[in-house]
């Protein structure tokens, strides 16, 4: 699971570094929180968020990449081979972010 730490801002998440990611329309918050996002839920996205990449792992019929959002480690788990590069976009899939 990823955690990130940050602030709600309407239909903004704001990670503490000032990388922001798209929320769920209607959440209507304004609060510091944790953004939680499971590895397999995150896929290459033009229009998604930008994330360093820092290591690549292939596993056999999916590769795991260890990226960085803004100073925030992250872990994506693709299930497909795809070309890959130092940075990448990335969005989560409807409904699969939690907020705590």
């Amino acid at each position: 699971m990823n955690f990130l730490n940050g602030r709600v801002f309407g239909e903004r998440f704001v990670v503490g570094d000032g990388v922001e990611l798209p929320l769920p329309a209607g959440l209507g918050l304004d609060a510091a929180t944790v953004g939680e996002v499971r590895p397999e839920y995150l896929k290459i996205d033009d229009g998604g968020f930008p994330a360093e990449v820092v290591a690549i792992e292939p596993m056999g019929s999916s590769t795991r990449i260890i990226a960085k959002v803004g100073e925030t480690p992250i872990t994506i788990v693709l299930s497909a081979r795809t070309a890959l590069k130092q940075t990448l976009q990335y969005v989560a899939g409807s409904g699969t972010q939690h907020i705590s």
